[in-house]
């Protein structure tokens, strides 16, 4: 089973991969959303890894 933790973090990186491919066809503004999605997945993710070390 994949963990809720790994899911985010495989998500996150589609999500960078796809901005990055959107960039190169010059679709500026869908891959800047695209990035700050995966932004914010790195974001939650690192708010898990604080509330664990916390415990």
């Amino acid at each position: 089973m994949v963990k809720r933790k790994q899911l985010l973090g495989i998500l996150g990186v589609c999500f960078a991969i796809g901005g990055g491919i959107v960039w190169i066809f010059h679709e500026y503004l869908i891959s800047a959303s695209l990035w700050g999605i995966a932004g914010i997945i790195i974001l939650r993710l690192n708010k898990y890894r604080s509330r664990s070390k916390r415990r």
